[in-house]
């Protein structure tokens, strides 16, 4: 727990630097398209610092996601990974497996059942392995009751989910208050 808490507090830090070093712009919204919201993981240049880093949509932090408590959210994610930049995961004791991802909504009370369990599309999984160069759809039924507030989504791959949550592969996902609720 401890752990994961600094990767938190890290990654809450890294977002909040890269938002402020560009000026506090608006990061921008997630549009849906035909039903869907489409995110694109890939590596990205990391400001004029002359290095690269993983962003969502091009940018960090990625786009915001906004819902509604009730709704049916279908995410598309596509893998812009380069298969070159991930080597195998026989010796864990360092990142590998970096050319995988997947999408996980933390924060949020959804269901992990996917295609494994008979459903048509994958749902909060973090076992889902995409491949690069690869994209898949995932759907989530946003419970009535859900609370609204202000959640997050990132790459929960496991063996590269620091190297790409952490390099700001991540954005806001906002379930957004019903009318009248305070």
């Amino acid at each position: 727990l401890f752990v994961y808490g600094m990767v938190s507090v890290r990654l809450a830090a890294l977002l909040s630097f890269c938002w402020v070093s560009s000026g506090l712009k608006d990061l921008g919204q997630v549009q849906l398209s035909n039903g869907v919201f489409n995110i694109s993981l890939s590596s990205i240049p990391f400001g004029d610092f002359g290095f690269n880093t993983f962003g969502i949509n091009g940018q960090v932090p990625g786009p915001s996601i906004r819902v509604q408590a009730g709704e049916t959210v279908t995410i598309e994610l596509s893998n812009g990974l380069d298969p070159a930049d991930g080597i195998p995961c026989s010796d864990t004791s360092r990142f590998c497996d970096c050319m995988f991802t997947n999408v996980h909504l933390h924060g949020m009370h959804l269901s992990s059942k996917g295609v494994l369990d008979s459903r048509s599309l994958d749902g909060d999984d973090i076992t889902v392995k995409l491949s690069a160069g690869e994209s898949m759809l995932y759907q989530h039924f946003i419970p009535e009751n859900h609370m609204p507030g202000t959640h997050w989504y990132h790459p929960h791959h496991h063996h590269a989910t620091a190297l790409q949550a952490g390099g700001g592969a991540a954005g806001f996902f906002i379930v957004e208050d019903p009318p009248d609720f305070l």
